[in-house]
């Protein structure tokens, strides 16, 4: 493996307490990554999400697995049908505000969020 195949991945979250909304949606969203830089997440935050998981030294496998594991569970659907939609909550990132939209999933429970996390991490080893 090449020191160019690691990265990191990330999880944020966006609850109904934080400061950025949507009008009239009820905001909880979850949103798996895989960044070269820090300053890749840095926006989320500033966007209002809050960090649930930061590994660095990763593979793409991690992110694989998030994403597999957070759109074959039940209470786990897509948080928007379009860029357009994902652009008062997402910041522009590699080329313009919205993107990444496919990888945002609506949660019921933070608690969920958490045990896809945990076992995404456990499938993988890391």
């Amino acid at each position: 493996m090449k020191a160019d195949d690691l990265a990191m991945t990330y999880v944020v979250v966006w609850g109904p307490d934080s400061p950025r909304r949507l009008p009239g949606q009820d905001l909880r969203v979850v949103k798996p990554g895989r960044a070269y830089r820090r300053q890749r997440v840095v926006p989320y935050v500033a966007a209002g999400a809050r960090v649930l998981m930061l590994v660095t030294g990763t593979t793409a496998v991690l992110e694989r697995e998030l994403l597999t594991r957070l759109r074959s569970r039940p209470g786990f659907v897509p948080a928007f049908a379009s860029r357009r939609e994902a652009e008062g909550l997402l910041p522009a990132g590699r080329s313009s505000p919205g993107a990444g939209w496919t990888e945002c999933f609506r949660y019921e429970s933070l608690r969920d969020v958490s045990l896809v996390v945990l076992a995404a991490r456990q499938a993988v080893g890391v």
